[in-house]
């Protein structure tokens, strides 16, 4: 393959599909904690647009944002995500 490959160009957007397609799967394969944490069947994807400071700040574009309901905390924990600031 040659590095101008259209194939090669679009991997993020397949890579975000695959997220898409077998997110349940994906959280439970790196995230098994988080993953028994949350009900995996009721995901809702959200839009990627964040005004962190509104109303004249920044306009923020995430790649992926889902929303899930929480089943329960894991033994009254309240540890945080791996590598990001939310719990």
């Amino acid at each position: 393959m040659k590095q101008d490959d259209p194939l090669l160009l679009d991997h993020d957007q397949r890579f975000k599909n695959l997220i898409r397609e077998f997110f349940s799967d994906f959280m439970h394969l790196f995230y098994e904690k988080w993953a028994a944490r949350f009900d995996l069947d009721s995901v809702e994807w959200l839009d990627k647009e964040v005004f962190p400071d509104p109303p004249e700040g920044a306009r923020r574009q995430l790649d992926l944002v889902v929303s899930s309901t929480q089943k329960s905390p894991l033994n009254g924990s309240t540890a945080k995500c791996p590598n990001s600031g939310w719990p």
